[in-house]
C-alpha cells in the first residue's frame, strides 16, 4: 500500500465543523464544485492547486464569489492539529475498504469535528 501524503482542512460553516482528510488533489476533488462555481464568477481562480496553501486560498476566495456579502460564508483552515496517527489509520483503512486497494491518490474522506475531537 502507498503511503500518500495526507492534508487536511477544516471547514466551518454555519458553527459546524468538518475535517476533510486526504491527498490535495482528493482535497481539491472534494471541494471541487466550490472551486468550480467560485472560477465561474472569477477567473482568477485557481482550480488545480498544487499547495495546502494555495488550495485554502482558492476556497476561501471561491466562498466569496459564490455567496457575497449576502449570505453567511464557510471558512477554510488548515487542520494539521487534528492529523493524528489515529486519523491517518481512520483514512488507509477507509480507502482499502472502499477502493480494495489504495492505489488512487484522488481520494478525501470527511469527519465531523464535536468539542475538538475527531469523530467518525
Amino acid at each position: 500500500m502507498k503511503k500518500a501524503k495526507l492534508y487536511a482542512v477544516v471547514k466551518n460553516f454555519k458553527n459546524r465543523e468538518t475535517l476533510v482528510v486526504g491527498t490535495i488533489a482528493g482535497i481539491t476533488d472534494y471541494f471541487g464544485y466550490t472551486l468550480e462555481c467560485g472560477k465561474s464568477w472569477n477567473q482568477k481562480i485557481n482550480r488545480n492547486p498544487t499547495t495546502i496553501k494555495s488550495l485554502l486560498g482558492a476556497l476561501s476566495k471561491s466562498e466569496k464569489e459564490i455567496r457575497g456579502c449576502c449570505y453567511e460564508q464557510a471558512t477554510y483552515r488548515d487542520g494539521a492539529e487534528f492529523l493524528t496517527d489515529v486519523v491517518k489509520e481512520k483514512f488507509f483503512a477507509k480507502a482499502l475498504d472502499w477502493n480494495k486497494t489504495y492505489s488512487s491518490d484522488k481520494e478525501a474522506f470527511s469527519y465531523s469535528i464535536i468539542d475538538g475531537v475527531v469523530t467518525q
